[in-house]
């Protein structure tokens, strides 16, 4: 049976990794970002996020302010 969830534009799900190599992770996170002309699939291991995200801490002058939208979950 097919999943049946829907992805939006930059939130990350956790997929599992069908038919894998022995070698290969057994799911990775998975989004939708912007491309040119429409939305480009993604599939990240946890090891590039950590990464990235400890090169977002590292470098925080590059990194955008965000949209006051986030304080209303606050």
């Amino acid at each position: 049976m097919k999943n049946k969830r829907k992805a939006k534009l930059g939130r990350l799900f956790v997929v599992s990794n069908d038919h894998k190599h022995r070698a290969a992770n057994r799911s990775y996170i998975f989004t939708y970002l912007e491309g040119r002309r429409e939305p480009v699939p993604h599939l990240f291991t946890d090891g590039q996020l950590r990464e990235a995200r400890e090169r977002a801490f590292n470098n925080i002058e590059d990194c955008l302010p965000l949209s006051r939208w986030w304080e209303f979950w606050k």
